[in-house]
């Protein structure tokens, strides 16, 4: 499955490694935009956003969304495109 995962992430300067790390630790990753990452994973769409939430502030927020073939529009580099049409 891939998810679409995007956040807004409260306190400025503060260390998200580990949001990162637990990103990438899910399945392969793709972290095309500032704030957007493209995960291809078997998890289930709420372990995604439930593992997130671990490693997030309590006043910062996650938000994970699957994807299908087609069911995306978006002004993204080449490499974003091509990394979710090979998986899609």
């Amino acid at each position: 499955m891939i998810y679409a995962i995007t956040y807004d992430l409260k306190t400025p300067g503060q260390d998200y490694s580990a949001l990162y790390a637990t990103i990438h630790n899910l399945g392969e990753t793709l972290h095309p935009l500032q704030n957007l990452w493209l995960l291809n994973t078997g998890s289930g769409l709420n372990s995604v956003r439930d593992q997130l939430r671990t490693v997030i502030d309590q006043n910062d927020f996650v938000f994970v969304a699957q994807l299908y073939k087609s069911s995306y529009s978006a002004w993204m580099p080449v490499t974003a495109h091509e990394w979710l049409e090979a998986r899609l």
